[in-house]
């Protein structure tokens, strides 16, 4: 390259490039846009289109700025809320400020062959644990027995259904009795129910006792979606009304 230009072959020159906004990362426009030294949001936690974030003390003055920067360098994000306060619900609910974007928290995603739809202020949901869910699902209920016996899943903590919609929608000859405390998650995962066209669903208002009715189809598998009741008594329940329950699952802060 020297020799061509000592030649003349070749002729340095300069231009000048104009870079914008849509150049730069979110990161990037934060770091010019908030004081020297303070914090720049580097991770938040997304539930379909809804963007969660948990701001510091520090942040909240240039919080709407922040929602607006994220909102407009993530795709797939319409929504950007903040959390406002901890979680104290027994529903494991908290209170959130919208930040930017469209103002619904309405959730719509796809998750292990599934769609599930909510409420994301009223139900309880962690996309972080979609890997969790996928390999429980997996390794005990779409693996055949090797005892040979159906599964009769106590889902006790179902929320919106992340084991159940997808264990009755992809399993064989399994039962899933779903129960939540919070009636919002029973109203969603009726919702899911019909979204993902179980074939096989039952409402029980009360517990019932053990008979044909609650047995897997002999096609497919079987929901029983009960009325919103402490997860502690549900198992009890069920045992003592006779339903020959295989696993149980509970999804609770002092249990893990």
């Amino acid at each position: 390259l020297q020799e061509q230009m000592t030649s003349g072959d070749v002729k340095l020159t300069s231009f000048e490039i104009c870079l914008g906004y849509d150049h730069f990362t979110a990161e990037e426009v934060l770091r010019k846009l908030l004081p020297q030294g303070m914090d720049i949001p580097s991770s938040f936690e997304q539930a379909g289109h809804v963007c969660h974030l948990n701001l510091r003390d520090s942040q909240l003055p240039f919080r709407h700025l922040i929602g607006q920067v994220i909102l407009d360098k993530n795709k797939s994000v319409k929504t950007v809320v903040n959390k406002t306060g901890k979680i104290e619900t027994e529903f494991r609910t908290f209170p959130m400020e919208h930040l930017a974007g469209d103002p619904s928290t309405v959730v719509r995603l796809k998750e292990h062959q599934c769609w599930f739809e909510f409420e994301y202020r009223d139900v309880y949901w962690n996309s972080r644990l979609q890997e969790e869910h996928g390999r429980l699902i997996e390794s005990l209920f779409l693996q055949p027995c090797a005892d040979g016996k159906r599964p009769v899943l106590a889902d006790c903590t179902c929320g919106v259904g992340p084991f159940s919609i997808p264990i009755v929608r992809l399993a064989h000859g399994v039962v899933s009795h779903a129960n939540d405390l919070n009636p919002a998650s029973v109203h969603w995962l009726t919702r899911n129910a019909e979204i993902n066209k179980l074939p096989h669903v039952t409402k029980a208002a009360e517990m019932p006792a053990y008979n044909e009715q609650c047995m897997a189809p002999e096609v497919g598998s079987r929901l029983i979606i009960h009325e919103p009741g402490d997860a502690r008594k549900f198992v009890p329940a069920l045992l003592s009304k006779g339903h020959p329950i295989t696993h149980a699952i509970f999804n609770l802060p002092a249990m893990g």
